[in-house]
């Protein structure tokens, strides 16, 4: 025989509520990410900075997430990836370095001309105060560097040439002063 149903003064029911140990509640699914990205970035999932790592791994729910990766140096990259229950999806990126900039300010002919690795660039007039971007090349593996040494140079007829050997970063800007001496 079934127990009696509780009922107050007006003849309603009573019946106590279920716990919360004995209502079914579906825990949110779970997948995990692993981040690997060169150089380090600031890694950034669905607009919540999660910290700057080369290596990142981390509890997401199971769905979509966008994630941004980013350094001075490099060309932001944003990727849509999706994270699968029980699962570790992995995320291995390498970002693109943005070219290194010189400034140069020349004391001297304004139509000497500008060289980088043996490569003309133009004429200083011409740049009318205009930065020269440097790129920064792959090296033989096809992998980008992310600094590079390079050769600058500055001639002009009757002119000693100017010529330095720098070092430069991606994302860098760099002043360079430069005085031309008369020749002879």
């Amino acid at each position: 025989m079934a127990e009696p149903v509780p009922r107050d003064a007006t003849g309603e029911s009573r019946a106590a509520a279920p716990s919360v140990a004995e209502s079914p509640v579906a825990a949110a699914a779970e997948g995990r990410l692993a981040v690997n990205v060169l150089p380090f970035a600031r890694i950034v999932i669905d607009g919540r900075s999660v910290g700057e790592s080369r290596l990142w791994e981390g509890a997401l729910p199971v769905g979509s997430h966008r994630v941004e990766l980013r350094h001075d140096c490099c060309e932001p990259l944003v990727r849509e990836t999706a994270v699968r229950e029980g699962a570790v999806t992995q995320l291995r990126e390498r970002l693109v370095p943005r070219g290194a900039t010189l400034m140069v300010r020349l004391h001297g002919p304004p139509d000497a001309s500008v060289m980088v690795d043996d490569a003309f660039q133009r004429t200083v007039d011409e740049g009318g105060g205009k930065p020269v971007v440097v790129s920064m090349a792959r090296d033989n593996d096809g992998r980008w560097r992310y600094d590079r040494e390079v050769t600058v140079r500055l001639f002009a007829r009757g002119f000693r040439e100017w010529s330095r050997t720098i070092r430069l970063r991606a994302g860098q800007t760099l002043p360079l002063d430069v005085t031309m001496e008369p020749s002879g």
